[in-house]
């Protein structure tokens, strides 16, 4: 599917979803000794998260090598999805897409952020350091891939609604809570966007596109991931359950990419 796209790779993150710029002074922490480790006490380190250079020293690679692109998607997984979305404005600005009449897509694997109520996403987010940084959310096709019932967003749900302490997390949030909270989020999107698409998988699978049959996933619908991304690389508007489409391509690869046939390209966040 992406085979002869040309792709930009972003492999880790320092603990801040590639958003953090700042400096955090050494601080003891209790949990260390509460979890029996106590060879992490009194090492004095001071922190350096550094997503957002990370980030922005890609990018400016990625501009000077593939300036031109026809088209340029954006994709991540996990905490990437997270940093895919965050950056995709400042993306789209580098590379003047509206100006130039590239096409520009998103594709969020696998995190929509949904959170308790005693921890909104924006007080996660302040804390990361991204509301000093380029970050929004630009205009353009958004497709959001979930299990309904994704574990590991759930246990990210629990550490924010108890803590490191609530470990190991035997009340989780269930499986129709989260669905429910997630598919508010995204219907949201979806009231002011018609370019947002949303893919559902039963079960509480996390990360789709990390697979090498990633297109044979099926969704709530009976709709297989790899038409429905085939579709939505051609269309400006959301596709629904009464979207109908067959397009056969040959399909292997990984996200986030940039593609080349003038070029195209995907950025792809890990």
């Amino acid at each position: 599917m992406f085979k002869d796209w040309n792709i930009v790779f972003v492999p880790y993150w320092t603990g801040d979803v590639h958003t953090r710029n700042r400096i955090l002074d050494p601080y003891e922490s209790s949990v260390a000794e509460l979890f029996g480790e106590p060879q992490c006490l009194g090492l004095n380190y001071t922190m350096y998260p550094n997503g957002y250079n990370n980030s922005m020293a890609v990018l400016d690679w990625a501009l000077k090598n593939y300036p031109e692109v026809d088209n340029l998607i954006v994709g991540g997984e996990s905490a990437g999805s997270l940093g895919a979305q965050l950056h995709s404005a400042h993306i789209a600005k580098l590379w003047d897409v509206s100006t130039k009449g590239t096409r520009f897509s998103v594709i969020a694997d696998s995190y929509v952020g949904a959170v308790p109520a005693n921890h909104t996403g924006s007080e996660s987010l302040h804390f990361t350091g991204v509301c000093d940084v380029d970050l929004a959310e630009p205009q353009g096709n958004s497709l959001f891939i979930n299990s309904k019932g994704d574990l590991t967003q759930r246990y990210f749900y629990a550490l924010l609604e108890e803590g490191i302490k609530g470990y190991p997390f035997t009340d989780l949030l269930s499986e129709e809570d989260f669905y429910a909270d997630m598919s508010t989020i995204l219907d949201a999107y979806q009231t002011v966007s018609s370019r947002i698409t949303t893919f559902y998988v039963e079960g509480t699978k996390h990360v789709f596109l990390a697979d090498a049959n990633f297109t044979s996933y099926e969704s709530d619908e009976g709709l297989l991931l790899g038409d429905v991304i085939n579709a939505w690389l051609v269309t400006n508007s959301n596709l629904d359950s009464n979207s109908s489409f067959k397009i056969n391509y040959p399909s292997t690869c990984y996200p986030f990419r940039f593609c080349n046939h003038g070029y195209r390209v995907r950025i792809d966040y890990n």
